[in-house]
């Protein structure tokens, strides 16, 4: 199994300002003089040592995500990443010649804003089907595409399109993968998803805040993560010092996240939904502080915490495997 993320912020997409962006290009460009880079192979090593946040950007699209194995692909989620991945299937590097299944978490614009702009979207013969916690999903997709909200209204589309309903707890078998869910807390609710392939799998928990969460949920919780290899949480407000101002607003910190997860079957912890007024140096500290925080307390622990961005792929790790 494999992921690539197209789009990792929470709330509303934020690119990269053109003063940051100069701040960048200057300080790399001071960093590469001291460094006496004279030629290509210098500049590829030079390159090749700096961290992401200083040679890129952790990127300002919304919530999108695909899963992989083999042929068979899901989607998490219709934020505006997920305009990326059509284009990337109109361009003919995916295939089209099966249904596209879309798993939502919920409807807040910055997991459904991509679909009024994904290409296959609009291509007769395709077919979507979108899985989501409730029954309203297609009058909410059709409010959403509609005048004077979109140009481009619901019914202009030619792929044939479906509605199902994911309830929490059920199992169901989804182009090829097994998926089961489980509803958050979250202003109008929340759905986590756990997919699972031949050999480990992943959670996808966005969009929920962990503060009043009691030992039955916890209990409940871990029990949802243990099995999968690789979880995908929300830690809009990463550092405690922000959570904390911001409680009841359905989001949660890093910190909660690595206490349930730590000893559960979970190998890699993969930060996402972030808050988009942290810039990509916030990110980083936010990734470093957690992993301090998760050795400190986990001496003997060796599970990876990565911050996600867009463009971001990753294996799944191997539920019977060290690696």
């Amino acid at each position: 199994m494999r992921l690539r993320f197209w789009g990792v912020r929470g709330s509303i997409a934020s690119p990269i300002s053109n003063a940051a962006l100069e701040a960048k290009l200057k300080a790399l460009l001071k960093r590469a003089i001291q460094k006496n880079v004279q030629s290509e192979a210098d500049l590829a090593k030079f390159w090749s040592s700096l961290p992401l946040h200083d040679r890129g950007t952790y990127g300002g699209n919304t919530s999108c995500i695909t899963v992989h194995d083999g042929d068979d692909f899901l989607v998490l989620d219709a934020g505006t990443g997920l305009r990326l991945f059509g284009k990337e299937l109109s361009t003919g590097k995916e295939e089209i010649d099966k249904p596209i299944h879309i798993l939502l978490s919920h409807f807040h614009w910055d997991h459904i804003g991509g679909f009024p702009f994904f290409g296959p979207a609009f291509q007769e013969g395709t077919r979507i089907v979108i899985h989501s916690p409730t029954n309203d999903a297609e009058k909410y997709f059709k409010v959403q595409q509609s005048s004077p909200f979109s140009p481009a209204e619901f019914a202009f589309l030619h792929a044939a399109i479906d509605f199902e309903i994911s309830k929490g707890l059920d199992h169901k078998k989804i182009a090829g993968f097994h998926v089961s869910s489980l509803g958050m807390s979250h202003p109008g609710g929340s759905m986590a998803y756990r997919i699972e392939g031949n050999n480990g799998g992943i959670v996808y928990m966005t969009d929920t805040e962990l503060a009043d969460i009691g030992i039955q949920n916890i209990h409940e919780y871990s029990t949802f993560f243990n099995g999968a290899t690789l979880a995908v949480v929300d830690t809009m407000y990463g550092l405690l010092e922000t959570y904390t101002s911001k409680l009841r607003w359905g989001h949660s910190s890093v910190f909660p996240f690595i206490d349930i997860v730590r000893d559960t079957t979970i190998k890699t912890l993969v930060l996402f939904h972030h808050d988009p007024d942290l810039d990509d140096k916030d990110i980083e500290e936010m990734r470093e502080r957690a992993q301090h925080y998760y050795e400190h307390n986990t001496p003997e622990g060796t599970m990876e915490i990565i911050a996600a961005y867009d463009g971001l792929e990753l294996d799944v790790p191997a539920l019977n495997s060290d690696a």
